[in-house]
């Protein structure tokens, strides 16, 4: 039992508390004040992360200076809690309390010549002259030692590094802070990243982060990304986008700064921060990913714990209209799939009683009861149809309303279903009906588009067509033979030329074709290895779809260089097998069959030549 222990300062490290507690006892040798405090000599004071507590505080023997009490104002560990398992959330208090920490670093994640490592103590200048001001002494800080703070907190300067070290005096010895020490100069720096860095520090710190764990906080990133538009609909990270992303909000230069630098590898910290936790991420990195996110931690653990909408897991409504549990939530399963344009999530919603399936986008806020396509009416939905076509007392149109689609679903399910002679010899299927006096009309409009003609010969259908809307229209919809005989003849696009079939020079137009086709199929192959070469792309890319559809027989070179380089599905496949193999190649990494498929982007259901092309890189 002590009669004396110096009373802690606000943030000061346990290691400063015990130097302070040697000082002043005048005690000339380290070991003796270790083995009072700790019961023995053989022990080397830690900075970070510091154990076997209890003796201390048995030592201390004061109901306010427990291990609770040390662990959470005077240690590091506050800054590793939050984004810890929820297992070593409970055995690493334990551990420093009671046990000499031999694995504490390794379940933490420290290990030797790891991520902003600090082997020195640190110190802002301006602290130190405050502390002077107000205690008539100064000490270490816990927050200017935390790996990763640059600057201080409070004032934004540069902290500098305590010039005495534990190297200079032996490892057991304790170090105090001596003035004729300490530089009183202050330096700034103009990256604001540090700062925000610092500053998140310091309230990770000083916060109790306690309902906080690896998995709570992998989830909140899951959400936060999504509302970035960096999930899949199956809740997968865009990891390539989420990679371009974080490079433009920070420079190469500030990461490699922080050990934060994102390479090529699969198993970057990047990737792993977003995936299933399983190894520890240094907090460092998750401050960089949180000021990523959402640019600033404390809004980032205030926020309300993440509510990602779960679309699998809520109850939808069956849109049967004819069902008698019709808009009533009876549907508890969602299949989600991606737009083909857009990407956007969109679900498929299958009502198990009658059958009805419709999908629609998966925004929750909207209309619930909007469908955006019918995939399948049901049995109940026929089985109503079947009811009144057998009445015989409907319209097709009076159908089409009580059952809530288009006339043109009715004949198609009616004769799906067998009732098609119904529809044909009982039920009127209304025809477009031609305007009022339609023989007037084609006169007047015939002779507008005439009158046209004749004044401006050189008009191209297009140019007639925007002149005269609505006289075009109405030939267009009732009499287009009078438009072929007496408008000008079509002209065929090719690139952003207009040429008349009667003028095509077709062995020169092969030629063209067949450079513009060979450029872009070379542009191709050296850029991307995710388009497959197909006799579309090549058009869509050339701005020639029609002339590669309709005329190609015409084109005798383009057509013998098309068919070298169309790709079938396999041989797109092995086409990329081989890049990914270069590429590993080139940056002198092994070959594994899983890297190269990854790389590549395949299921390991493959074909056998693909594989054998993997074995065949194997050898060098």
């Amino acid at each position: 039992m002590s009669l004396y222990f110096p009373e802690p300062y606000h943030d000061e490290i346990l290691y400063s508390i015990i130097s302070r507690y040697h000082f002043y006892m005048g005690n000339t040798n380290s070991k003796n004040t270790l083995k009072e405090l700790f019961g023995t000599e053989n022990i080397i004071p830690t900075v970070e992360l510091p154990c076997n507590l209890s003796k201390v505080c048995k030592f201390i023997n004061n109901n306010i200076y427990n291990e609770s009490y040390f662990i959470k104002n005077h240690t590091c560990l506050p800054f590793y809690f939050p984004f810890l398992n929820s297992n070593n959330q409970i055995s690493l208090p334990e551990a420093m309390a009671k046990k000499n920490g031999r694995s504490i670093y390794a379940k933490i994640g420290i290990t030797a010549g790891g991520i902003c490592t600090k082997k020195d103590f640190y110190y802002c200048p301006e602290c130190v002259k405050e502390d002077l001001d107000k205690l008539g002494e100064a000490y270490f800080h816990r927050v200017h030692q935390v790996p990763g703070v640059l600057v201080c907190p409070i004032h934004s300067c540069l902290i500098n590094r305590y010039i005495i070290t534990k190297n200079d005096v032996g490892r057991i010895n304790l170090i105090r802070i001596n003035l004729k020490y300490i530089d009183f100069t202050t330096k700034y720096d103009t990256n604001s990243n540090l700062i925000k860095i610092a500053k998140s520090a310091s309230y990770i710190l000083n916060s109790d982060l306690y309902e906080f764990n690896q998995s709570i906080i992998t989830e909140k990133y899951k959400y936060m990304l999504d509302n970035l538009g960096l999930l899949t609909p199956k809740k997968r990270v865009r990891q390539n986008r989420l990679k371009e992303m974080f490079k433009s909000r920070y420079s190469e230069e500030f990461l490699e700064m922080l050990d934060s630098k994102i390479d090529d590898r699969e198993s970057n910290w990047l990737r792993g921060i977003v995936r299933k936790p399983e190894k520890m991420v240094h907090p460092i990195r998750h401050i960089l990913f949180i000021l990523f996110l959402c640019n600033d931690v404390e809004e980032f653990f205030k926020r309300n714990k993440c509510e990602r909408y779960n679309f699998e897991n809520t109850v939808w409504a069956c849109l049967n209209p004819v069902a008698s549990h019709y808009k009533k939530l009876v549907i508890n399963k969602c299949i989600i799939t991606s737009d083909y344009k857009t990407r956007q999530p969109v679900g498929t919603f299958k009502c198990e009683i009658c059958g009805f399936t419709y999908s629609r986008k998966l925004n929750y806020k909207d209309n619930i009861y909007k469908i955006g396509r019918i995939k399948a009416y049901g049995n109940v939905w026929e089985a109503r149809l079947l009811e009144l076509l057998d009445n015989e007392k409907h319209s097709l149109t009076g159908l089409a309303k009580t059952m809530k689609c288009d006339p043109k679903t009715i004949v198609k399910y009616a004769r799906k279903l067998g009732k098609g002679d119904i529809i044909n010899s009982k039920i009127k299927i209304p025809s477009n009906k031609p305007l009022n006096k339609v023989e007037n009309y084609r006169d007047i409009y015939a002779k507008d588009i005439l009158k046209l003609i004749n004044r401006y010969p050189d008009y191209t259908r297009s140019e007639i067509r925007k002149e005269l809307k609505k006289q075009y229209a109405w030939f267009y919809r009732n009499d287009r033979q009078w438009l072929d005989k007496n408008l000008p003849a079509k002209l065929m696009q090719v690139g952003k030329c207009f040429i008349t079939n009667s003028r095509v020079d077709w062995a020169k137009r092969d030629y063209q074709t067949y450079v513009k086709i060979k450029s872009i199929y070379i542009t191709i192959l050296r850029k991307s290895n995710k388009v497959r070469i197909t006799k579309s792309v090549i058009g869509n890319r050339c701005g020639i779809s029609a002339l590669l559809e309709y005329h190609l027989d015409k084109l005798p070179i383009t057509k013998a260089y098309l068919s070298k380089i169309v790709e079938t599905i396999q041989e797109f496949q092995i086409r990329r097998i081989k890049k990914a193999c270069r590429a590993l190649i080139k940056k002198n990494i092994e070959i594994r069959k899983w890297k190269v498929m990854r790389l590549a982007g395949l299921k390991p259901t493959c074909s056998e030549n693909i594989i054998r092309t993997i074995q065949f890189y194997e050898q060098f």
